[in-house]
């Protein structure tokens, strides 16, 4: 474990170190009560091989005196019973000591596995967008709830142990060569190679479960992935496809396991034959030590107990060595998630509510060095003016939107609202000037009451009945089995995409932002509704500024303004009369696109006719 884990574990432990510093006190003390219980059995031994009560401790030959008074029995027979109570006595307060031990450590470790597992999830509330654009989110969900685990079970018990098995070699180690020096020296021969071989194991144990647990955040990550888009594998006939896949990644994470298991059986098979090794070496000694006359059969016998007390916790020391190197993996999965760099913050304008402006001066983004996404681009746009933006595939519609709500930093250029410089703002209230609707908003599990909270928490039900009639989705969700209390499903996938589109929109309007940006979000809805949705929009007209990203030129089409993008360069501006009478890209557009009306109005005519 070196110095960074150790400041690590030390940092994650914080509020509950007094909670383990007693429960490895009262280990400390169980095992004083254990180590005791050999030494009462020893000296039985030595009074039932010579018939001499005075062979026993003071305190139990009187005890056993008294007894034998009291009740009429023979001070031998009297002697075995209060040893015997004596015995029981002591492995019960051990007991005690070893289930407060337990007790302690699991209530410590569960208050910092949860507060580890919050900390992680509000952690990555604040990572910027790049961070989740490298990460797949199956291992994340691992690494908040599978890495927690391994911590929090290496808390609840390999710590105290750790604690416990110095505490028997630092106690036990000199009372043994106090007792006896030869036996002693003959104890511990071995130590050094079982220690070296936990040292051994635990890097190599460690090196594989970091390669296991990546293979099986893998494995999530594809069953996540899978489960998402289920759909699109049916739609295909995937399914044989993803089986193989996901087979090959379960064989995989089979295989690390299996190396691992391997690893561990040899530490084991290792560590258990040089411990009774240990043993045997220490019992033939002593035969010989028993024989010679210098040692009795008591001393021998709580000797082998209480060196079996010390090779056995050092034989878990390795144990604990092997687990601590998976924990350790897995804390180090989780820091990475706790040490990533979060978004900045700044201070908040002294205003709540922002008036609507836009500013972008030479704005540049890339997401590749040298390919830029938005190069130089410059665009004012006045409070409560409703602006169209247009343009192919790859022109910069959706990176400007990420942009303008500090999703992503443009590489050069700023961008005001209201004449201040985003970058000096608060992100959380820059985000909440906007209503930003999606072309494929994300709907939760949830009620949709409860997905139109999500704007709000203190919306009436008349706030959200206005602002679903304002998208037009009033009527679809009335038509739902419980109306506003039906379940969407996991992504709302009991709705239609237009169904979807138009929630998430009177989501946004419950907000009543002072921008309001659509990016492509009525591209799922026929005509006749974008037609009612627009005219709502149209009545908003001046409440706040509005920006609608379309392909659709008929959602763009009463804009004050139209921007028309292409490759991350602003090549046209107007209004649609005055871009529609002008030669270039959104002429071209509207041709390509009334060819396309024409086209399907002749299909609908040929079929009609044909009925």
């Amino acid at each position: 474990m070196n110095n960074k884990t150790s400041k690590n574990l030390w940092r994650i432990t914080a509020g509950q170190r007094v909670r383990y510093a007693a429960a490895i006190a009262v280990t400390g003390l169980a095992s004083a009560f254990m180590l005791t219980v050999p030494l009462v059995g020893g000296y039985v031994l030595d009074v039932v091989d010579t018939q001499d009560l005075s062979r026993g401790p003071e305190a139990l030959v009187n005890a056993a005196h008294a007894l034998a008074a009291f009740w009429g029995w023979q001070p031998y027979v009297a002697y075995l019973v209060v040893s015997g109570v004596a015995g029981v006595g002591l492995t019960a307060l051990g007991a005690s000591c070893q289930y407060l031990q337990g007790r302690w450590a699991a209530i410590a470790s569960e208050a910092l596995a949860r507060r580890l597992r919050e900390t992680m999830y509000a952690r990555l509330q604040h990572l910027p967008a790049s961070f989740f654009d490298e990460a797949d989110t199956g291992d994340l969900v691992q690494r908040c709830s599978s890495d927690v685990e391994t911590v929090r079970v290496f808390l609840s018990s390999q710590v105290v142990q750790i604690g416990r098995s110095v505490l028997l070699l630092s106690v036990l180690t000199p009372i043994l060569f106090v007792r006896d020096a030869r036996l002693a020296g003959l104890a511990l021969v071995l130590m050094p190679f079982i220690i070296t071989g936990a040292y051994y194991f635990f890097a190599k144990v460690r090196a594989q479960f970091k390669i296991t647990d990546e293979s099986e955040g893998a494995l999530t990550a594809r069953l996540q992935e899978n489960l998402t888009g289920i759909r699109v594998v049916r739609a295909f006939a995937r399914q044989d496809y993803e089986v193989s896949h996901f087979g090959a990644k379960s064989i995989t994470l089979r295989d690390n396991r299996e190396r691992l298991n391997r690893l561990s059986g040899a530490y084991w098979a290792v560590s258990d034959f040089l411990c009774t090794a240990q043993v045997c070496i220490v019992l033939i000694a002593g035969g010989i030590f028993l024989a010679g006359g210098t040692l009795t059969v008591g001393e021998l016998f709580a000797f082998m107990m209480q060196v079996t007390m010390v090779i056995w916790p050092v034989r878990h020391l390795g144990q604990v060595l092997n687990e601590s190197g998976k924990a350790m993996v897995s804390l180090g999965r989780i820091n990475h998630v706790l040490q990533a760099d979060e978004e900045s913050r700044e201070p908040a304008p002294t205003v709540e509510r922002a008036r609507g402006e836009l500013v972008l001066e030479d704005v540049c983004v890339e997401y590749e060095p040298g390919k830029p996404v938005l190069d130089g681009l410059s665009v004012h746009i006045p409070a409560g003016e409703t602006v169209g933006i247009v343009g192919p595939p790859g022109a910069g519609k959706s990176t400007l939107i990420r942009v303008l709500a500090r999703l992503y930093e443009p590489q050069r250029g700023r961008i005001l609202i209201d004449g201040l410089d985003i970058r000096d703002v608060d992100r959380h209230w820059l985000r909440r000037q906007f209503g930003i609707v999606m072309q494929n908003p994300f709907l939760y599990s949830r009620t949709v009451a409860d997905n139109l909270r999500l704007a709000r928490s203190d919306v009436n039900d008349d706030e959200m009945v206005a602002a679903a009639r304002e998208a037009a989705v009033h009527d679809a969700i009335a038509g739902f089995p419980a109306g506003y209390r039906s379940r969407v499903g996991e992504r709302g996938v009991t709705l239609s995409g237009g169904q979807r589109q138009r929630l998430a929109l009177a989501r946004a309007l419950l907000v009543e932002p002072p921008i309001l940006v659509l990016d492509d979000a009525l591209s799922a809805v026929d005509t006749g509704t974008e037609r009612e949705i627009m005219s709502a929009l149209d009545r908003r007209r001046g409440r706040h500024t509005t920006i609608i990203i379309a392909h659709r030129l008929s959602s763009v089409r009463n804009a004050d303004r139209i921007l028309v993008l292409e490759r991350g360069h602003l090549i046209q501006e107007g209004t649609h009369a005055t871009l529609a009478a002008t030669s270039g890209p959104y002429r071209r557009l509207c041709e390509i696109q009334g060819a396309l009306d024409q086209a399907i109005e002749q299909d609908l005519k040929e079929a009609t006719d044909a009925v």
